[in-house]
């Protein structure tokens, strides 16, 4: 891959000794998501997300006709540029987690399939590993777009792709009406249906060690204990029932009229799991087995004016870290950002107390890809 380093052709190993040290911190902080849909406003980007959730932790945007969906075709011409400076020994890219989205519904993600097929390209060729050895978990909210539905139908034909699905059970999204939540729920009942062979653990893993492990994960979002949402947030919908507050509230409205009641299974978690409550199987599902995750809402983004009490970080969900992500604006350019996360699951920021140096220095860096050259500019 050519080069062109503020408009010069430069050799990489001329490139890696001029920019030692911004590339060691994100060597040392590696990659952990790829925003699949972007909105630049002024000089930021952020992320774009058709569900429009009412606690979105990422802030993200709802798309429009100025939304950017990334390309096979770019993403292809990034990791070409990684790929081309592991021979150095700078793996910029995490080999241990990898979120294609950051603040976006990966699944309403044009692209999406095609993505992972050159994410799991990419750590085959340098790593002898296929993605879904990576933590590399499908996370959604029920969409009710096309783009949803012919993705999670594809996906499932190509388990090697994905570590886990990780299916949100909350009730984040606004709806309208009455019809506009039962439509919803029709929608909701299609995708259960569509689950039912990851539910029954009939997709292999790549892994074989985790094998016989669930490969569903019900994650169950809720205010923290004694809390309640504001006013404004309190009804599904105008003249609807009110936003859960209980997980067993949550369960009989989105689990049990569609898969049954979760029956806990005495089997011990994994260590990896750090949010998983429990491991169970589903009354209406024969052989089945799924990971329970309950959890409150982030203190942050949205979710930090959603509850009428401010509350504080779940401790096992605050463990704050530098989360390095790619950011593309348009098919040729992109940035590479790192900020300060509650933890390495989180989409959440936090303001810097002490920036690291070469944390500022990439806010001045602009990247732009075509065919094989990349462009680095200061």
């Amino acid at each position: 891959m050519n080069i062109l380093f503020n408009n010069q052709n430069i050799d990489i190993a001329d490139f890696i000794s001029i920019n030692e040290d911004w590339l060691k911190g994100i060597h040392e902080n590696p990659i952990t998501a790829i925003e699949g849909a972007t909105l630049k406003v002024g000089s930021k980007i952020r992320g774009a997300c058709i569900c429009n959730c009412i606690g979105c932790s990422a802030n993200a945007l709802i798309p429009d006709s100025r939304t950017y969906y990334l390309t096979p075709t770019t993403l292809k011409g990034i990791l070409n540029y990684l790929k081309e400076l592991t021979s150095f020994g700078y793996h910029l890219l995490s080999k241990e987690r990898i979120n294609l989205f950051s603040g976006s519904n990966e699944l309403d993600q044009p692209y999406c399939i095609e993505l992972r097929n050159e994410l799991s390209k990419f750590y085959s060729e340098v790593y002898n590993i296929q993605l879904g050895a990576v933590s590399s978990d499908l996370v959604f909210h029920i969409s009710r777009t096309n783009i949803f539905k012919d993705n999670l139908d594809s996906i499932l034909e190509e388990p090697h792709l994905f570590d886990n699905i990780c299916m949100s059970i909350d009730e984040q999204i606004p709806f309208t009406n009455k019809a506009d939540y039962q439509n919803y729920l029709e929608e909701l009942r299609w995708v259960w249906m569509k689950l039912e062979p990851i539910i029954k653990n009939e997709l292999p893993h790549i892994n074989s060690i985790k094998s016989q492990n669930s490969r569903l994960i019900i994650n169950v979002l809720l205010p923290n204990e004694g809390n309640s949402y504001k006013d404004k947030h309190k009804y599904l919908y105008e003249g609807g029932p009110s936003r859960a507050l209980k997980v067993d509230e949550l369960l009989e409205r989105y689990v049990k009229p569609f898969v049954g009641e979760i029956l806990p299974l005495n089997i011990k978690v994994p260590s990896h799991h750090v949010f998983t409550s429990e491991i169970a199987s589903l009354s209406g599902v024969k052989n089945s087995r799924v990971f329970i995750s309950k959890s409150n809402f982030e203190p942050i983004g949205r979710a930090k004016s959603l509850c009428q009490n401010k509350y504080e970080f779940p401790p096992v969900s605050l463990d704050p870290c530098i989360r390095t992500k790619i950011l593309p604006i348009n098919d040729k350019e992109f940035l590479i950002q790192a900020v300060l996360a509650p933890s390495i699951y989180s989409d959440g920021t936090f303001i810097w107390r002490e920036k690291p140096e070469w944390v500022e220095k990439l806010k001045s860096i602009n990247y732009s890809v075509t065919h094989n050259t990349i462009k680095v500019a200061t």
